[in-house]
């Protein structure tokens, strides 16, 4: 009975495999985050890597002695920073000495930052657009 599963299993995943396939065929590019990722899709043509923001690692970790919660994304509906803003409502009150930063930019900018004021969150909550990447390599 579990040969007969297993079998069932893979057969029903080669089957999505190949109705996504053929999908994917359609698009102009598809997008994955690593060469991995390409190489698990086959040899599709349209398959394009578009790696995570930082690709690498620091060499060593920061001292972890401030007191600070980091939020890089785009401000978008689909990142869902309002939630973060109101989790950070609570998260505030108990923990008064905390700040959260948030590096970004998109839609949502202008609703985030009345939330930020509604909720009384400035002086726990610092908002600055996003660097370039080039800035960065500096």
């Amino acid at each position: 009975m579990i040969e007969a599963r297993s079998w069932l299993k893979r057969t029903i995943q080669s089957m999505r495999l190949k109705s996504w396939l053929k999908i994917i065929r359609k698009y102009d590019k598809f997008v994955v985050l690593t060469e991995r990722d390409k190489r698990s899709w086959g040899d599709l043509p349209n398959i394009m890597v578009i790696p995570n923001y930082l690709p690498t690692f620091p060499d060593k970790l920061a001292p972890l002695n401030n007191k600070i919660v980091l939020s890089v994304g785009r401000l978008s509906y689909q990142k869902n920073f309002h939630l973060l803003i109101r989790a950070w409502s609570k998260v505030h009150i108990k923990c008064p000495d905390w700040r959260l930063v948030i590096r970004g930019n998109g839609d949502d900018k202008d609703s985030i930052i009345q939330l930020i004021d509604k909720l009384s969150l400035s002086e726990s909550v610092a908002y600055f657009l996003q660097l370039h990447r080039l800035l960065l390599s500096i």
